[in-house]
């Protein structure tokens, strides 16, 4: 394809993105919430969402190609089996990456945990309109480093971001305006208290993946979760310091406790995951900074199959899905 066919591709999604994004700008002075079939199956979610639920009307996917190319890579280098796989998704949202990776058969079955009572209410439509309930356990709570009930803070503005509230570092910022939040309370498990529930039994098969993003209180679900994720359980988890240090955890914390269960991290570079030994993401976190930037990793532990420090391009199997 010549150079001006692909501009001109790009330049008309931008235009198809422009004119959704008014669309749903539309919908948000008309409805609560709004229905629409993506990538990752049909989704309702609420109108008055600037992030997640914005980019899948704008762009009908979200992180889509990257959950597909993460459950690829780790089947290929023998860090999960090539099926049957079982994934615990902590900060669930609404289901999107769940109900796209069922619906594309990249996972058996999921167990979906939001606290929040809407994201959780649209959580239940989303997995219930896709025909998925009986692959998926949905749980309304949160995961942590102990049975308890925690406080969770509630951003006006994207669902997404809703977070745990834990006194933060000394040295954390405050950006967004956090400490003005209205709040609820939730209740909390361990990880290990979570897939001894009875329902999550009922599976067929144990959790052998965790996919993570619950804004910067990664570092306490890890903490509280090493008798699971210390027998080699995968980890697909968001990394934020900006949330962390408002979690009330330091850098040097975030490090110490992912350097105690896992032996590697990998990052997507060029189309390509590319491994870094744990004892260098100290130096990815200061990469990162505290200004806000985020990015999703892949933490593994001993040595997967593949014998190269970088794994092969994956998106040519993508092209054959």
């Amino acid at each position: 394809m010549s150079p001006y066919w692909r501009y001109a591709e790009r330049a008309a999604a931008l235009s198809r993105a422009a004119l959704r994004h008014a669309l749903y700008r539309l919908h948000g002075r008309l409805h609560e919430a709004v229905t629409i079939q993506t990538a990752q199956g049909r989704l309702t979610m609420s109108t008055r969402d600037d992030g997640i639920a914005a980019a899948l009307f704008r762009w009908r996917q979200y992180e889509f190609a990257y959950s597909v190319e993460a459950l690829r890579f780790l089947k290929g280098a023998g860090f999960l089996p090539r099926e049957g796989v079982s994934m615990l998704d902590v900060g669930a949202n609404i289901g999107v990456i769940s109900t796209g990776l069922l619906l594309a058969n990249e996972i058996e079955s999921a167990v979906a945990i939001e606290p929040e009572p809407r994201n959780f209410e649209l959580l239940l439509r989303n997995i219930e309109q896709n025909g998925l309930a009986a692959r998926t356990r949905c749980l309304q709570m949160a995961v942590g480093e102990s049975q308890t009930t925690l406080t969770m803070e509630l951003s006006p503005s994207n669902p997404g971001d809703h977070r745990i509230r834990v006194a933060p570092t000394a040295d954390a910022t405050e950006r967004q305006n956090e400490s003005s939040r209205r709040t609820v309370q939730v209740q909390s498990l361990t990880l290990k208290q979570v897939v001894e529930l009875p329902e999550v039994r009922s599976l067929e098969r144990t959790p052998s993946l965790l996919w993570i993003d619950v804004q910067g209180y990664e570092g306490y679900v890890f903490s509280g979760g090493r008798d699971v994720l210390g027998v080699g359980m995968p980890a697909v988890s968001e990394v934020w310091p900006y949330g962390i240090h408002r979690a009330g955890m330091s850098l040097q914390a975030f490090e110490s406790v992912v350097s105690g269960i896992w032996s590697d991290y990998w990052v997507y570079r060029r189309n390509r995951f590319v491994r870094y030994p744990i004892s260098a993401f100290g130096r990815f976190l200061d990469e990162l900074g505290s200004d806000g930037y985020f990015e999703n990793v892949i933490f593994t532990k001993g040595r997967s199959v593949a014998t190269s420090e970088v794994v092969a391009d994956t998106r040519s199997a993508l092209s054959t899905s």
